[in-house]
């Protein structure tokens, strides 16, 4: 298996449990009388299956990004920067402060939005370069 399919795969078992525990969730507890939809001792036999599973997929993919672990990192930070930075309030000059348009601040922003506007492009193209270095080697790695 390839490294991108078991990343698939991952998602898809995490999906999947994430769906039995909504299910253990609302078939848990039923008023006396009623019928659960679900058998819940069977859902949580599932969640073990699925969630051993799980660790073992988890378990060899770690071990096959190793060698690209820095690159994986380093994306995450770049995204979580990115993120931050497009959270910054650049106001200059005057603004309204208030649901009324005529009570207004004068303000002054130390990282301008062309800072701002600058930095997202920059993190944009190392975050689109790291993408393309880790793709190519999720498809030729196997696991």
């Amino acid at each position: 298996m390839k490294l991108y399919q078991a990343l698939k795969e991952k998602n898809k078992l995490v999906g999947d449990l994430n769906k039995l525990w909504k299910k253990v969730s609302s078939n848990n507890s039923v008023m006396v009388g009623n019928t659960p939809d679900y058998d819940v001792k069977e859902l949580l036999q599932q969640i073990n299956t699925k969630t051993d599973a799980l660790v073992s997929l988890k378990t060899s993919i770690n071990t096959a990004n190793h060698p690209i672990q820095k690159d994986i990192f380093e994306l995450a930070e770049l995204k979580s920067k990115l993120a931050k930075y497009t959270a910054i309030d650049t106001r200059n000059g005057k603004h309204s402060i208030s649901y009324r348009e005529d009570v207004m601040a004068e303000f002054v922003a130390t990282i301008t939005v062309q800072n701002v506007d600058a930095m997202i492009v920059h993190f944009t193209d190392k975050i689109d370069r790291l993408q393309e270095i880790l793709d190519n080697y999720n498809h030729k790695t196997d696991i």
